[in-house]
């Protein structure tokens, strides 16, 4: 690669100073990225149809049994919402930022400048990430001024009936309600960012090879089956073995010598991320607790993946051909 290819000695105040000037290219790009991402009218129609539907929550819960369950199904209703939203946003933000500069050419006009391609590939992912950030911010911001006004209101009606309850204790300010009943809230958008983090990284790899439908097509499928790995394993083990216990013991060696469909569905396992750890809108519904280990390992799993999709994003650009 270009920027390892050099074996002279480096002045270490000049490579600060190259070191700098890298991070300011690459930022230059995020801030041109995210300004052409906010530009494009499909992405506001992504966001403003989540934004609808979180507003509309209220009546669309009306059907569940007590107020309980309403407000329950409420939170976990928004938090995959969100989550969604943010995985339509993340594919066609990438997909159109990366492939539209590659069919346009205009990725060459700039790489023609002293721009090196890895300071490309990064300034698009951050660019993208912001302009999720921006959406993931607004939608939970949507979401708990909803769960506030609801949850007034029952306890306006509440209080009109001479009714009481802990479920109707809540804090009358907005500020206040945050402080107290968004945190579980903000565990599970903080584990849909960084799963959503490491799509937007996978979009932008496959981006720099596949045409549009094609790397939508792909996207949708890692996430699809990232969230039904673990069941889509035992699905194919216990169809060919019976009793999971039997070969949970067995290395991939011996389960592609004895079991070869398991051995296979083992090595995709193991390849595709499994994206059913970021997903904790169950427990954030019912109030379950989620410990701060669970949270922090997950983390570490996502910019783990996320680190591994973007050096192949860089590999698989770099050695593209610009025509």
């Amino acid at each position: 690669m270009r920027w390892l290819e050099s074996k002279e000695t480096i002045n270490p105040v000049l490579f600060v100073s190259v070191k700098r000037y890298s991070f300011m290219k690459i930022l230059i790009i995020a801030e041109s990225t995210a300004r052409q991402t906010f530009r494009q009218p499909l992405l506001f129609l992504i966001g403003g149809l989540a934004g609808l539907m979180i507003f509309f929550f209220p009546y669309i819960t009306l059907f569940t049994f007590g107020q309980s369950e309403q407000l329950n199904m409420m939170r976990e209703m928004g938090l995959s919402t969100i989550t969604i939203a943010g995985l339509l946003f993340t594919i066609f933000a990438s997909t159109l930022a990366i492939t539209e500069d590659l069919e346009r050419k205009s990725a060459l006009t700039l790489l023609c400048k002293p721009v090196y391609r890895f300071e490309f590939i990064i300034g698009k992912f951050l660019g993208i990430s912001f302009s999720i950030f921006c959406v993931f911010a607004f939608l939970t911001t949507l979401l708990l001024g909803t769960l506030w006004l609801t949850e007034t209101a029952i306890a306006l009606g509440a209080t009109l009936k001479g009714e009481t309850g802990s479920v109707f204790d809540i804090p009358k300010d907005f500020y206040g309600y945050i402080s107290r009943y968004a945190p579980p809230i903000l565990k599970g958008v903080v584990l849909s960012y960084f799963m959503i983090l490491l799509l937007n990284a996978i979009s932008i790899a496959g981006a720099t090879r596949l045409p549009m439908l094609p790397n939508l097509g792909m996207c949708l499928l890692i996430f699809l089956a990232g969230n039904f790995s673990s069941f889509l394993f035992e699905m194919v083990a216990k169809s060919a073995v019976g009793d999971l216990k039997a070969i949970q013991d067995y290395s991939i060696f011996t389960l592609l010598w004895e079991y070869p469909l398991v051995g296979i569905a083992r090595i995709f396992y193991a390849i595709i991320p499994n994206l059913e750890n970021f997903n904790i809108s169950n427990a954030v519904g019912y109030g379950l607790y989620v410990s701060p280990k669970y949270i922090l390992l997950t983390l570490a799993y996502g910019i783990t993946y996320t680190a591994i999709a973007l050096l192949t994003a860089l590999v698989s650009f770099e050695h593209r051909e610009l025509m």
